[in-house]
């Protein structure tokens, strides 16, 4: 018996999918259409660059107040368990 035949084997199976697939384009060039929850194709919805500027803009303010909330939540939580640390080692100490 060799050692290792397992992961050899394992390894030549793997080239010879990697290769199978490079055969196959299609898997590559699929563009899929999505139906929706009544079975129609959805359709795509076209931006306009004003409309797609304030979308953007949205996302900013939007991104900007969630990591500051964050932000607080994170100061907020180190404070509350430099306190509660504070506490214990008050009440052990005596």
């Amino acid at each position: 018996m060799l050692g290792g035949y397992g992961s050899v084997q394992a390894m030549l199976k793997t080239l010879k999918n990697n290769a199978n697939l490079r055969r196959r384009r299609k898997a590559f060039e699929k563009t899929a259409r999505y139906k929706g929850l009544n079975g129609k194709a959805l359709e795509e919805k076209v931006m306009s660059e004003k409309e797609m500027e304030a979308f953007r803009q949205k996302l900013r303010v939007e991104g900007k107040a969630r990591r500051r909330r964050l932000a607080i939540l994170a100061v907020g939580t180190f404070f509350f368990t430099a306190l509660i640390l504070w506490i214990l080692g008050q009440v052990l100490i005596g």
